[in-house]
């Protein structure tokens, strides 16, 4: 091969193995925990250009962690003490600083060489030996440590450490450093700190070096009491700095000036944080022993230690007989200061350690409380454990709160317990129960052979939780005092005495607190099975005697013994069927957890709740699977409040299973007992809420559509009282004109034309507002219909004119002659659209002039007008912070003299709806002093004129008159009925109520009754009925029966219809309407009855034509859209009527009668009508019947409009 190509595949292998290096790393977000906000740092300009031209830092970590240094979490942080460091080195040199974490150490410094990063971190001198990285300024202290297991001796090791097997990390130092001290060693690599040193806290190495900021911290963490730190490492070492390649440039020296403004109490506030310190090593701590107890030490290697055998957590023996406790731990601190050993002899009290004490068959005695009682026989050391005096009792009493409640009252106390004076000569009324142990007092407590017990308060807070977390209290503290735990020895022992305290004076408070709190939180005590069985035991061996002695006796009584349990066992077996039955045809999911949570057992219903097997769920966590993480911290601490406090717990969540399922349920959770009284577990279960909270949720939904509805009624109500009182305003002001100049004799007919028209315009306006569907619904339906714009603006104006001059305003109307045609506009809204507009600029000005001009857009399209309508005024203004609130509902102008006009602010809002509507818009502008103008533009259709028409001739009294029975209890409305009545040529007979119409009518003949719907004593429904039934008794012609109400509403039509009327008249009535109705239903009355059409009627087009202008094409357009709809009409008929929709009929009817209404066709409005009232009916027949009337008449309809549309297309006339 030639030297090019392997040139080649060195290269790539080169570039292989730089691709897998940048492959590895994994991005990590560093997490410091300390900041650099008031430091600063001086760097030239050269150096801040240079980091600003870097933007990022890559820092370089590895895996596995190295704590406390370098810590790394599953959700992708790096923290630990070298990432606090790293985060003050980015806010002070103002960059990102982003860690990349590889697979080793080796990988690290792979990619530091290639540039792939800019530092590493956590160095403590390994890299010092490659040429091509340095070293920054060190920024944690730390020193070299040889550490040993536990169980080995304690003596300083010194090298070449011969024979020893010596772990280490092997990025740790160099090995040819390590291996030039310790020549004699063997030397263990590993991959990281963690599994060196468990190699030598078990026995796999015998020597661990290491350094001292991870070797302290993995000690306290993970390898307390296996591992001990022996000595200092006399090897040259560097402390913990960051690495960087030698060709980084100027950031080297960036690094080490940013770590030189670190103050020293930032360093120190770091080590804290992370437990980092001087070490102080065990053989180094104790201060110098005088020469006479030198000697001593030297000549007593091992003391026998006199210790209570169940006294925790001070002192105890575990199932392992292995001694534990505080008080073990400070005999190992003070073996590790001094060298002594211990013996350990076990004593039952305090009378076996003082005895034993004296006797000599111990040197010192541990744990041993100084009381009154043996102050002068010993020699007591300082006291390294110190406790309260608690007063326990049993949880159910709460009659005793203090030593002052216990007057009368036995307290179990500890036999020469230090407060038995205090208690004799302080409350003497308390009965004293003096027993052998703590543990004995609260016995007595638990059997209700005392009242109370005086235990510390740890031993307290131990027994309570041991024995019945739930039957057990402490209920205070008792004294000043509290119970000095130490060691004693007898009084010639001077020089162990003397080393006893200087050797506590070694162990720290710290240590001191952290030995304490840990066994207060942390006591567990596995007894053995002699010393938790010893009772039972040796009554066993007893009992087993006696059955020899009785052998036979006991062969028979085993023979009985076995049936009855066989019949025991059939029962149970019955019983555990009966509960499994019960439970699992429980038609709700119910489960048991043991003490832990761990799921026991389930019915079927839970199984088919989550969607799992038994086998998925039985051992595994009750909350796995079935609640979400939301919820789960709460489950579980309700689950563990049960276990613990005993109390049910009934309450709502939301429970998911698999699937992404999730509903509403009401869980319970039960404690379940053992024999013994001790609570083993959880019975739990759910019932599904979901319809409860789907029905509270609907009577929400019903009481919010309520309150709209509501506000719609309110707004609906403020909107009437804005617009009947313009017109109204119109009309009391004509009338009162005309009165005026009535008085003085001149008739003004002008006025009384204006105030007529303006009465039938509030009219009109009434009937559109009262509509109930609208007011409900909230819509506003438009009619556009043909309308001349002229005749609409002139009237209008008409109306503000009178008030206009009122206030000597001048009223300007400037009209385009091209807009003089007829166009499509629903009239009525157009007028309230200029009405508004006039009635503001008329109320807000004092002076000037109020002009309307309407004025024509030019347009592309002809059969269509683009209108503009200005009203300008001179009046005050409008403000830019008013003009943004006018268009909101009810709001008003705030300020100066426009607060004097109020309204009820819905005038705008309303014209701009309306022309929104109208596929328009609706624009204000407006200068403060100087006036306002707002600007209407409206696209409509345009319409041809009609043919001229000759004018309706005045209603004048003609054809035969009538006797007419007129009954109201309005005094007004008779005499204005009565009148026309008369006026019309009929005659008529008057009924102030109901009841005097009723014998009215029975004494006369009318051919015609019109009656008010709504009156005292006797309503005119209840005379209509009692009128119809007394027709049909004397099988009499029906008269013609008219409603007369003020309600225009369908409803009141329909209620008008089933009382036995003919139709109904809606107030006010004119004149015209009186004869046309009269006459109408009187010629239709003596023909038929019933209005019935055996045949489909011929359709009358009059209404189309004066709706297009007898435009052929229109006539046309609206036939084929009129014939279309009839057919989708017709299957939407059938559709409805099978699936017995009888709300979807009546409103399908209502929409037909519409069209019907366009063509006036009789027949297909009656069939309509028909339909409706069978749809309110219970009448299934008469459904029937309607439908197949209805159905048959469109389809008569049908063949109609397409002769209709066939002529058009013929061009013939339309007959």
């Amino acid at each position: 091969m030639s030297n090019r190509a392997w040139i080649l595949l060195l290269l790539c292998c080169q570039a292989l193995s730089a691709a897998k290096v940048f492959a590895a790393a994994e991005p990590y977000k560093v997490f410091g925990r300390s900041s650099a906000q008031e430091l600063n740092v001086s760097l030239d300009e050269a150096d801040w250009r240079w980091l600003r031209t870097k933007g990022v830092l890559r820092l370089g970590i590895s895996a596995p962690d190295s704590a406390p240094l370098d810590i790394t979490s599953e959700d992708g942080y790096y923290e630990g003490l070298t990432a606090d460091y790293v985060g003050m080195l980015s806010e002070l040199l103002s960059i990102r600083i982003d860690a990349l974490r590889y697979d080793s150490r080796a990988e690290a410094i792979e990619a530091l060489k290639q540039g792939k990063i800019d530092l590493l971190g956590s160095s403590t001198g390994f890299e010092s030996a490659d040429s091509e990285l340095a070293l920054s300024r060190p920024y944690s202290d730390s020193q070299s440590l040889l550490v040993v297991s536990s169980s080995s001796s304690n003596d300083p090791l010194e090298a070449p450490l011969t024979g020893k097997r010596l772990a280490m990390y092997d990025h740790f130092l160099p090995a040819e450093m390590v291996k030039a001290l310790y020549s004699g060693a063997v030397l263990q690599f590993y991959t990281s700190e963690l599994q060196a040193l468990g190699a030598v806290a078990f026995g796999q190495a015998d020597v661990f070096l290491g350094d001292s900021i991870t070797t302290s911290y993995l000690i306290n963490k993970y390898y307390p009491g296996h591992a001990q730190i022996n000595s200092f490492a006399h090897i040259p070492y560097d402390d913990v700095a960051f690495v960087l390649r030698l060709d980084s440039g100027p950031l080297l020296h960036i690094v080490d000036k940013a770590l030189a403004a670190i103050p020293s109490w930032k360093h120190l506030t770091i080590e804290r944080r992370w437990n980092v310190g001087a070490i102080s090593l065990p053989w180094a701590r104790i201060p110098d022993l005088s020469p006479r107890e030198q000697r001593w030490l030297e000549a007593h290697s091992l003391l026998k230690v006199g210790v209570l055998d169940d006294y925790p957590p001070l002192s105890f023996f575990d199932s392992n007989g292995q001694y534990q406790g505080i008080t073990a731990e400070v005999l190992d601190k003070i073996r590790e200061a001094t060298g002594l050993h211990f013996e350990i002899v076990r004593l039952r009290n305090i009378d076996e350690l003082s005895e034993a004490l004296k006797r000599r068959r111990v040197d010192v005695l541990a744990g041993f409380n100084r009381t009154a009682v043996h102050t002068e026989d010993f020699r007591f050391s300082r006291a390294y454990f110190a406790s309260a005096l608690a007063l326990v009792t049993k949880a159910s009493r709460n009659d005793i709160s203090g030593l002052v409640d216990m007057a009368g009252k036995r307290l179990a106390i500890r036999q020469a317990h230090l407060e038995r004076d205090y208690l004799i000569r302080n409350y003497p009324g308390i009965q004293l129960l003096e027993v052998p142990s703590g543990a004995r007092a609260i016995s007595l407590v638990m059997e209700g052979k005392a009242d109370a017990s005086l235990n510390t308060l740890m031993h307290a807070n131990y027994l309570s939780r041991k024995t019945s977390p739930s039957q057990l209290k402490v209920v205070g503290t008792v004294g000043d005092a509290t119970a000095q735990y130490a060691f004693a020895v007898n009084h010639g022992s001077v020089e162990m005495y003397s080393i006893l305290n200087k050797a506590l004076m070694t162990i720290s408070p710290e240590d001191f607190d952290r030995i304490t709190n840990r066994w207060h939180y942390e006591v567990t005590i596995d007894e053995s099975t002699w010393r938790r069985n010893k009772t039972a035991i040796i009554q066993g061996f007893i009992a087993a005697a006696l059955l020899l002695l009785l052998a036979l006796y006991w062969i028979v009584y085993q023979r009985k013994s076995i049936q009855r349990r066989d019949r025991a066992e059939r029962a149970l077996s019955e019983q555990m069927e009966f509960m499994r039955v019960m439970i699992d045809g429980t038609p709700h999911p119910i489960y048991v957890g043991d003490r832990e949570g761990q799921l026991l057992m389930c019915n079927a219903d839970y199984l088919k709740a989550i969607r799992l097997d038994l086998a998925d769920v039985i051992g595994k966590p009750v909350s796995l699977g079935i609640l979400g993480w939301d919820q789960t911290l709460s489950y579980n601490q309700a689950y563990a409040s049960v276990v613990e406090m005993g109390q049910p717990i009934l309450e709502d969540c939301v429970v998911r299973v698999p699937g992404d399922r999730h509903f509403t349920a009401q869980h319970w959770l039960v404690p379940f007992y053992a024999r013994d009284g001790q609570i083993r577990g959880v019975i739990a279960g759910w019932v599904d809420i979901g319809e409860r909270f789907r029905l509270v949720r609907q009577l929400q939904e019903a009481k919010d559509e309520a309150d709209r509805a509501n506000r719609a009624k309110t707004s609906f109500l403020a909107t009437m009282s804005h617009e009947i009182r313009t017109p109204m305003n119109a009309v009391i002001g004509m009338l009162e004109l005309a009165l005026k100049r009535a008085d003085k004799g001149v008739l003004d007919r002008f006025s009384i034309e204006v105030a007529s028209r303006s009465a039938h315009g509030l009219l009109e306006l009434i009937g559109d507002i009262l509509d109930v569907v609208k007011i409900e619904s909230g819509k506003l339906i438009l009619s556009p219909q043909r309308s001349n714009l002229r005749a609409l603006v002139e009237s209008v104006v008409q109306v503000f004119d009178g008030v206009a001059r009122q206030k000597g305003l001048q009223l300007v109307l400037e009209f385009d002659a091209q807009a003089s045609g007829d166009v499509l506009v629903d009239p009525l809204h157009f007028k309230q659209i200029i009405s508004n507009l006039l009635s503001n600029a008329i109320k807000f000005t004092s002076q000037g002039y109020v002009r309307l001009t309407l004025s024509v857009l030019p347009s592309t399209d002809e059969g269509r007008l683009s209108l503009k309508v200005i009203v300008k005024d001179t009046g005050l203004g409008i403000s830019e912070e008013n003009q943004k609130e006018l268009f909101k509902p009810f709001s008003q102008v705030k300020g100066g003299e426009q607060a004097i006009h109020r309204g009820s602010g819905l005038g705008l809002l309303i014209s701009r709806t309306l022309c929104v509507m109208m596929q328009g818009q609706l624009s204000l502008s407006s200068v403060v002093g100087e006036g306002t103008q707002v600007e209407v533009l409206l696209n409509l259709m345009k319409l041809a004129p009609l043919p001229a028409q000759t004018a309706m001739p005045e209603v004048e009294a003609e054809g035969s008159p009538l006797r007419v029975l007129v009954v109201d209890d309005y005094p007004a409305n008779l005499i204005l009925l009565s009148q026309q009545l008369s006026y019309l040529g009929h005659t008529v007979i008057e009924a102030e109520d109901g009841e005097k119409g009723w014998h009215t009518w029975v004494e006369g003949e009318f051919d015609v009754v019109i009656t008010d719907c709504n009156m005292p004593r006797m309503t005119g429904y209840e005379l209509a009925r009692m009128i119809r039934d007394q027709e049909q008794q004397h099988a009499s012609s029906p008269c013609l029966i008219l409603g007369f109400t003020a309600n225009a509403q369908e409803d009141e039509k329909r209620r008008c219809l089933e009382a036995g009327m003919d139709d109904c008249l809606f107030k006010p009535t004119s004149l015209a309407d009186l004869h046309s109705r009269l006459r109408l239903i009187e010629s239709s009355y003596e023909a038929s009855p019933i209005r019935m059409v055996s045949g489909f009627d011929s359709i009358n087009l009059s209404g189309l034509d004066q709706l297009t202008g007898g435009d052929r094409v229109s006539i046309y357009r609206l036939l084929n859209d009129l014939a279309a709809s009839n057919e989708e009409d017709s299957l939407r008929l059938v559709k409805l009527f099978g699936e017995l929709d009888r709300d979807g009929l009546a409103e399908l009817a209502h929409r037909i009668k519409g069209a019907a209404k366009i063509i006036k066709s009789e027949r297909l409005i009656w069939c309509c009508e028909q339909l409706e009232l069978a749809c309110k009916s219970e009448n299934e027949a008469l459904l029937v019947q309607s439908v197949d009337d209805l159905q048959q008449t469109m389809e008569q309809l049908t063949g109609v409009l397409e002769g209709y549309l066939e002529k058009l297309d013929a061009g013939d006339e339309l007959g």
